[in-house]
């Protein structure tokens, strides 16, 4: 008999109207009010049938026997036969409890329903067999209490449906097993305790189909709490796992959709794919995974190996070492770990060399060790993007190479045999004997006349290295350190804050200058481009003012240069204009005028671009009279064209009447202007004789013959001296003229006298 006020000390308070229980300490206490049944604890046996209250573990009002008198209480109590079933087998909670001592199969075809408020107790190692229909809602399945029942086994055919809505499954080995096709649904279930090693929950391989499991509590497992493989499509929604001894999860080779699920150990997963999103546990480890998408993650370590793609997108990992990864490839984006104060935050080892692991938008923080790598073969080279590492290394590679884009490396960057890209970020210090290349991105932005223009780039580094690209708006990185690795870690002997870019567009000239950069440097690189310039043009041949005399070239010779063509790609014209009378044209940059009339002309020089700019210069020259003995002088009188004082015709040709100064009339000069000749007796074009004055020399050569009668000159000279001194007329004309000078000068005489 209980007294009021008395706790209720060791016993199992279970639910009589609400479904929920609680276990009661040694004082008593347990953790809500309820209505129960006060059962013995040492077994099933109904010691007493007492609607109590129970508040804090101790009873606050009941109705007990009282030995001096007598109470009478009906107990319903109603049995399943075991066997196939042939109808509709429906349990009304008006029958409950309920007692099935047999295997129970439900074929193809019928249904077994499990209302809610039932109780069904199965005795020790027996099954309920689900090839048709089976339903359950707020009620509870579990065993007798004498051992635990074999479970609730489904799969058979596609008509196989299980339906377990609020059901509590308890004490079985296992609880619910699928192995075979059929559509599962739990939902808002609670399977408990299961023994022998057994999980609450398996999914054979050879089912198929799907199973649905949502907002169900998985406690108290002598195995993995969810056992699954197979090909079956299994989706657990806000999934609770607790007391688990193996795994709170071991999946392979299935697709899964995972949302908010907690669990309390370990969950394995191997060779699945589909989804994982809102879990909240401890180890999660991961194994031959291709694709499988896991985000929003809370745990204390990643593990996993042989994964050709994993993807975590958001996971909070506290402990170390905190991912451990080996031939693994793929991409963690918002990854956040927090060692503790020391241990490795991630290590890759042997990574694969079809792929890389990258890891972007995450923070290391409190770490001995941010990163640890290590390959011994073909490893691609790991990718790290805006990544804030905070740690004593930061960074260490053995042998495989690196790539870091933004982020923070407050640590040292300990690279052995390997090769390191930075982009825009430099570790506090480098102590290891690799490669390490720091680049700088710049955005560079290319202008005319304030607008944004399109335009190849040429950037060359320090290295000698160009890069090419297009656009108006390019972002590129470029080396602005180069460490080599030494004996006590890299030198950065070799760095730059200067580049040279070269810029062209079409239509525009090109642009060849060297700018700032780094990372002292403005981020933006503007490049001014220039619109398209008229060419340069300058005569420098001849001079202003120059005179030359008729029949002689005149030299014109120019300068030019255009900021977009080349020389020969301009146009360059020379023109020569008396007023407004074009005279002569000609082309090119070096040409002569020949053939210039006497009078005064303006020389222009016209060079024009490809794109129709025109630039000019000009002067003005004078062509002379032809003087062929350069006789005018100042002493020429120009009225008379005679200059006394050196007694000779002078001026113009056109004037002077001695055009070579050679004593021989224009008019009886065969070459009037070549003072080397004078006559031609002969008429046959050459001179009896040359008589060049000194310093002239002529074309002409003189006639061997002068008379043209057939006999050498030579030869008739020499006749002539030998005549010279016994021919009669000779003798005759001498007395001749001897006589006559005899008679002037009687003559002159006689004169005189007179």
């Amino acid at each position: 008999v209980l007294d009021k006020g008395e706790p209720v000390q060791g016993a199992t308070v279970s639910g009589f109207l609400d479904g929920q229980s609680a276990n009661t300490g040694a004082d008593g206490k347990a953790s809500k009010s309820v209505t129960a049944l006060l059962v013995d604890s040492s077994g099933p046996v109904v010691t007493g049938m007492m609607p109590i209250t129970m508040q804090w573990g101790t009873i606050t009002d009941y109705k007990a026997w009282n030995t001096s008198s007598s109470l009478d209480y009906t107990f319903t109590a109603s049995t399943i036969d075991g066997g196939s079933l042939t109808e509709w087998l429906e349990l009304e909670k008006a029958w409950s409890p309920y007692h099935l001592s047999s295997d129970l199969i439900i074929p193809q075809g019928q249904t077994m329903t499990v209302n809610d408020g039932v109780a069904l107790r199965v005795s020790e190692d027996v099954t309920i067999t689900v090839e048709g229909t089976f339903n359950s809602g707020y009620s509870t399945i579990k065993s007798t209490g004498n051992g635990f029942w074999g479970g609730l086994i489904i799969g058979d055919n596609a008509e196989t449906t299980a339906s377990i809505l609020g059901t509590r499954m308890e004490e079985g080995s296992p609880l619910l097993v699928m192995q075979g096709e059929a559509d599962v649904i739990v939902s808002n279930a609670r399977l408990s305790r299961s023994s022998s090693a057994e999980p609450l929950a398996r999914i054979t391989n050879s089912a198929s189909g799907s199973m649905q499991i949502m907002s169900t509590d998985f406690v108290d497992s002598a195995s993995h709490c969810i056992e699954a493989q197979g090909s079956v499509s299994l989706i657990l929604q806000q999934v609770v796992t607790q007391s688990c001894a193996s795994n709170s999860l071991w999946a392979r080779g299935l697709s899964v959709s995972i949302t908010d699920f907690t669990a309390s150990e370990k969950v394995d997963l191997g060779g699945i794919t589909g989804t994982m999103s809102g879990f909240s546990g401890g180890d999660l480890h991961v194994n031959n995974l291709d694709g499988f998408m896991m985000s929003d993650l809370t745990l204390t370590s990643i593990n996993g190996s042989d994964n050709r793609e994993i993807i975590i997108d958001g996971a909070i990992v506290s402990g170390a070492p905190a991912v451990d990864l080996d031939n693994t490839a793929g991409s963690i984006t918002d990854l956040q770990i927090d060692c503790g104060g020391s241990g490795v935050g991630l290590t890759s080892h042997h990574g694969r060399a079809s792929s890389s692991l990258s890891i972007a938008d995450s923070t290391i923080s409190s770490c001995t060790k941010g990163i640890d790598l290590h390959t011994d073969g073909e490893s691609a080279a790991m990718i790290l993007t805006n990544v804030d590492i905070d740690s004593i290394v930061a960074v260490s590679s053995d042998g495989n190479n690196l790539v870091i884009n933004d982020g923070v490396l407050n640590g040292s960057l300990d690279i052995q045999e390997a090769t390191a890209n930075l982009f825009d970020v430099e570790p506090t210090s480098m102590p290891g004997n690799g490669e390490v290349i720091i680049w700088s991105t710049h955005i560079f932005d290319i202008r005319l006349n304030g607008a944004s223009q399109n335009a190849d780039i040429e950037i060359t580094s320090f290295l000698g290295d160009t890069q090419y690209f297009q656009g108006s708006s390019i972002q590129a990185p470029i080396v602005w350190k180069y460490c080599l690795g030494g004996d006590v870690g890299p030198f950065c002997d070799f760095t730059s804050s200067t580049i040279y870019i070269l810029a062209s567009a079409e239509g525009l000239p090109s642009l060849n200058q060297s700018y700032e950069y780094g990372f002292d440097a403005n981020e933006v690189i503007q490049i001014n481009m220039i619109d398209n310039q008229a060419p340069s043009a300058q005569i420098i041949i001849p001079d202003d003012g120059f005179r030359v005399m008729e029949s002689l070239p005149i030299e014109v010779r120019a300068v030019v240069s255009d900021d977009l063509d080349s020389n020969d790609d301009l146009q360059i014209v020379w023109k020569a204009t008396i007023g407004q009378t074009e005279m002569m044209q000609l082309n090119g940059e070096w040409n002569n005028f020949t053939d210039l009339s006497a009078g005064l002309y303006v020389l222009t020089l016209e060079v024009t671009d490809s794109q129709g700019l025109m630039s000019s210069d000009s002067l003005s020259f004078e062509v002379t009279l032809l003087d062929s003995d350069n006789d005018w002088k100042n002493t020429c009188n120009i009225e008379t064209w005679f200059d006394q004082d050196n007694s000779v015709y002078c001026g113009p040709d056109v004037y002077d009447t001695n055009d070579d100064n050679d004593e021989v009339p224009d008019s009886l000069d065969p070459w009037p202007t070549d003072p080397c000749a004078s006559r031609d007796t002969d008429n046959d074009g050459q001179p009896d004789n040359l008589h060049c004055p000194l310093g002239v020399s002529t074309w002409l050569t003189e006639d061997p013959d002068d008379d043209g009668d057939g006999i050498p000159d030579v030869s008739e000279s020499a006749e002539s001296a030998e005549d010279s001194t016994s021919s009669p007329v000779v003798i005759i004309l001498f007395v001749a003229m001897f006589l006559a000078a005899g008679l002037f000068m009687l003559r002159q005489k006689k004169q005189g006298v007179e």
